[in-house]
């Protein structure tokens, strides 16, 4: 993809997280949902953000990060707008954070979104567990609060 920005992707979901381990997938659970509401939505569901995704991410005008989070309380939802990071410091690994993902979309592909990340406060990551109650609770209130920025942002 040339330099600039010519907008392929209007809205990008990223929703990650491990589906085998209980809560933790609540991210993919609530990016899948959103795919099959919202058609003119791109979703991409993943176990981990990769520098691969920086590229899509350059083609959005809004992306939208959905991840679980052990630093909130279960079924709590918190909204954060991302901004790049500074590369000049970072080494890459296997795995990277939406503000990463910012700075290679932009440095890479010359792609600047606006950003933000949704977490959802997480009770348990038992492997094989299903999603808890409390945060499977929390999944429509998620849903409208993207719908939100959806329909703010983009």
């Amino acid at each position: 993809m040339a330099r600039g920005v010519s907008f392929m992707i209007p809205v990008l979901i990223i929703g990650y997280g491990n589906t085998l381990r209980g809560d933790d997938g609540i991210g993919v659970a609530a990016a899948e949902e959103i795919r099959a509401g919202n058609p003119d939505v791109d979703v991409i569901t993943c176990h981990q953000l990769a520098p691969e995704l920086a590229e899509p991410i350059s083609q959005a005008r809004l992306v939208i990060f959905v991840d679980a989070s052990a630093a909130t309380a279960p079924g709590t939802i918190v909204a954060q707008r991302i901004t790049s990071a500074d590369l000049s410091h970072s080494s890459f690994t296997h795995h990277v954070d939406p503000a990463t993902l910012l700075a290679l979309a932009g440095t890479l592909f010359g792609g600047n979104p606006e950003a933000w990340l949704m977490t959802v406060g997480i009770a348990s990551t038992a492997l094989g567990a299903p999603v808890s109650p409390l945060v499977a609770a929390a999944l429509p209130e998620l849903q409208k609060r993207i719908d939100s920025l959806i329909d703010c942002c983009a």
